[in-house]
């Protein structure tokens, strides 16, 4: 996964100040992996801190226009996202960014004991053709979104952000 960077079973991983323009993550000939985040995928990490990043016409042909994140497999997760811009991207499902917090056993989603926080995103003409034009969170155990903007975002079903999940989520 990740048209720039894939990132996965790390146990911390700290991404700051960078730019990712024109990616994009669509070959669904080589399996699942590689049709999620258009410029990053991150997965099984429990503890990931995000800052200072630029995604700018990014694209992937299922979740994560810009960047995925997936928690699966992990017991814990905690993580953070600070002054992050997404600027036209793009995707089936969170445009610019898709969080996905869910453990599949047996064909049943079970939530994993995640935190997540995100401060000062901003998402620009992002668009998703379902879920989340600027961002899809599933999933999570608790969320906090604050500072954030969304600006001419659109999709079928929540056109800024879509959340699914069943515990606390707060947006100031």
């Amino acid at each position: 996964g990740g048209g720039a960077l894939s990132l996965s079973q790390n146990n911390a991983i700290t991404l700051s100040n960078n730019s990712f323009t024109n990616c994009y993550n669509g070959n669904s000939s080589q399996g699942d992996i590689q049709i999620y985040g258009g410029a990053v995928y991150i997965s099984q990490s429990p503890f990931i801190t995000i800052s200072d990043q630029f995604f700018t016409n990014c694209s992937s042909i299922h979740s994560g226009g810009g960047l995925y994140i997936n928690s699966a497999s992990v017991a814990t997760m905690l993580f953070s996202l600070t002054n992050l811009m997404f600027t036209n991207c793009s995707a089936q499902n969170g445009g610019g960014l898709s969080s996905i917090a869910m453990v599949f056993n047996s064909f049943v989603p079970q939530t994993i004991s995640s935190f997540a926080t995100a401060s000062s995103l901003t998402f620009n003409n992002c668009y998703a053709t379902k879920n989340g034009g600027g961002a899809l969170i599933s999933g999570s155990s608790g969320l906090l979104i604050t500072n954030s903007i969304f600006n001419n975002c659109s999709s079928s079903f929540g056109g800024a952000v879509y959340i699914d999940s069943k515990s606390q989520t707060t947006i100031s």
